[in-house]
């Protein structure tokens, strides 16, 4: 066991929520003139001016060369926050795997490290984290970590409730991290991370509802409404894996026909040509080179999965009125098989009275999930509702 590094953050506990509001405005929109920042934030320019100093003076921000406003005519100095004031990393747990970045405040990656878990007993990942957060961080400049995993997650909650994955039940995973890293820890399921990412930093930055949905081994759907991520009130929301698609469909390992997981699980795709076609795949990834060469057997499997990937993004739009769908995940190489299927499946599910939106096919790498992990750490630093971190001060028997 390494060292623990006891990293001091009284930089952003002085702050108050108006001067964080402040600095989410110019860390998701850019420079900003004085004058325009505080007519966003209705505040007067004296109080802006006040609040805005002691950021000027620890160098969070800076204000730029002198700019004409167009509506007044006036010289005006934008506000610019500077990024690289602080640093902050994000961990993505797999199964075999994890995956770290080190980001600035835009969620800019700086550095990047991955390895893979020795066993899933909750002391060999908590070292396995604390290891890459060494790699990424040596000198003890960051103060605060991120972590992302396919599990159960209340709102703000330091503790693990589930993880199929892993196996784990009740695991108090931000304190065991905290106590071992000497870092404040802030946990999130990986999709609302991934989500989260998007929202202030990725595809939907200018959107204030708007839909994720991944493919991979499993299912999983992130949402904003009203320009918040929808995580429930005990962290369930987005549970789509199970939708209806087609009854007279395949059987999932829950025992429903025809439901979503049962189409486009990685496991259900290899599953569904090793049992329909005694193909010779036996893998989502054979499946996928087979389809890309042409096997007709593989090509219909995939265009039934691209169906029910279009039939799940019609039931979100039909539910919260977006503007845009990011389809992502490690399966979402099969859209590109058959993306007339997935319009299909949208087509067939899609109301007649629902708004149009756009579909973004985004093939993220694990590390874009680290990512999300750190963008989470990012939005715990300015403490938006609904994110609690767990510091380096909790005493050893609590």
């Amino acid at each position: 066991m390494g060292d623990v590094v006891r990293v001091d953050a009284s930089r952003w506990n002085a702050m108050t929520d108006s001067m964080r509001a402040i600095l989410v405005d110019l860390l998701l929109h850019g420079p900003r003139p004085r004058a325009e920042l505080a007519r966003r934030l209705s505040l007067s320019p004296a109080s802006l001016t006040k609040l805005t100093r002691p950021l000027i003076d620890r160098g969070l921000l800076v204000e730029r060369g002198r700019q004409l406003q167009p509506e007044t005519g006036r010289p005006s100095q934008p506000l610019e926050i500077l990024p690289d004031w602080q640093h902050v990393v994000g961990v993505k747990i797999n199964p075999e795997d994890l995956y770290a970045v080190r980001t600035d405040l835009r969620a800019v990656v700086r550095g990047e490290h991955d390895g893979r878990l020795a066993g899933h007993d909750v002391a060999t990942v908590v070292e396995a984290i604390a290891c890459a957060v060494e790699q990424l961080d040596p000198a003890g400049e960051v103060g605060t970590v991120g972590v992302s995993l396919a599990a159960n997650i209340r709102p703000g909650d330091s503790v693990v409730r589930a993880s199929h994955y892993l196996g784990w039940s009740q695991v108090p995973l931000a304190r065991l991290l905290a106590q071992r890293t000497g870092r404040s820890i802030v946990l999130s399921n990986d999709v609302r991370a991934l989500t989260a990412a998007q929202h202030w930093f990725g595809a939907g930055r200018q959107s204030r509802c708007f839909g994720v949905l991944t493919v991979g081994k499993g299912i999983g759907c992130g949402l904003v409404v009203n320009d918040a991520v929808v995580a429930g009130y005990d962290g369930h929301a987005g549970l789509v894996s199970h939708v209806p698609v087609h009854e007279g469909g395949p059987i999932c390992r829950r025992g429903h026909r025809g439901c979503a997981s049962a189409y486009l699980t990685s496991g259900s795709i290899a599953r569904s040509l090793a049992a329909s076609f005694d193909s010779k795949w036996s893998s989502f990834a054979e499946a996928l080179d087979a389809a890309r060469a042409g096997s007709p057997p593989a090509l219909q499997v995939f265009h039934e999965a691209c169906f029910a990937l279009g039939v799940l993004t019609a039931e979100i739009a039909n539910v919260i009125g977006p503007d845009r769908i990011v389809l992502s995940g490690e399966g979402i190489g099969m859209y590109d098989i058959a993306p007339d299927a997935v319009r299909e499946g949208i087509d067939a599910r899609i109301h007649w009275g629902a708004s149009p939106f756009d579909l973004d096919v985004e093939p993220f790498a694990f590390s874009e999930w680290a990512r999300g992990a750190a963008a989470v750490a990012i939005q715990s630093l300015l403490r938006p509702v609904g994110v609690r971190t767990i510091t380096n001060e909790i005493p050893e028997d609590s």
